[in-house]
């Protein structure tokens, strides 16, 4: 009689393999900073990409992970300077596949001051709407009723306008007026350099 090997002493089939990890979910939603550090090859957090073009970096941002922001633009900024064909500008060109860029996915101010301080830019940086954040942001407040303009154009605090604050906009506002600050500082910096270069 001939003997058969015992079902126990068997690998797993494929289809019973733990699925690879989501690194989307690991850096927003279900944060595990130690996860993306122990990627082989490290790089596989800055390059992943999701059907809509979703990444690590800008689900950081949508969840306001500081620290896997931080881990993330640390790593990239590591990996421009130990090789000089990877990404100088991550921060800046990393975009969805609507075209919008990390501040465009912004949901506090700390989160917006945090990625200014890493190097993002306002001026100059369009989304798919071929909008810079500000004024993207701007008219979706403004859609919303949650934003008024005064007789010159310029944004104005609801109150001033004689309108009662809706507390659901108050952080978006907050992120609108700190990008206008930015955004006026960068123009006026690029200004100065372009008359420096000029005059020279």
């Amino acid at each position: 009689m001939s003997s058969f090997p015992s079902f126990t002493s068997l690998p797993l089939p494929f289809s019973e393999l733990p699925p690879p990890p989501n690194l989307i979910l690991a850096s927003g939603p279900n944060p595990n900073l130690p996860l993306l550090q122990s990627l082989t090859p490290p790089t596989l957090a800055l390059t992943h990409t999701d059907s809509n073009g979703f990444t690590p970096l800008l689900s950081a941002v949508q969840y306001n992970r500081h620290n896997i922001i931080d881990y993330l633009v640390t790593l990239a900024t590591a990996q421009f300077n130990s090789n000089s064909n990877s990404n100088p500008d991550y921060i800046n060109t990393h975009k969805d596949a609507d075209g919008d860029g990390v501040l465009f996915h912004v949901e506090t101010l700390s989160t917006a001051q945090l990625l200014v301080s890493k190097g993002a830019r306002v001026s100059g940086m369009l989304g798919g709407d071929d909008l810079d954040v500000v004024d993207f942001m701007e008219n979706d407040l403004k859609e919303s009723g949650a934003l008024c303009f005064g007789a010159n154009g310029e944004p104005m605090d609801i109150a001033a306008a004689g309108q009662e604050e809706d507390d659901e906009f108050e952080e978006e506002r907050k992120i609108v007026k700190f990008f206008r600050e930015v955004r006026t500082k960068e123009r006026s910096a690029t200004t100065t350099a372009t008359a420096t270069a000029t005059s020279n």
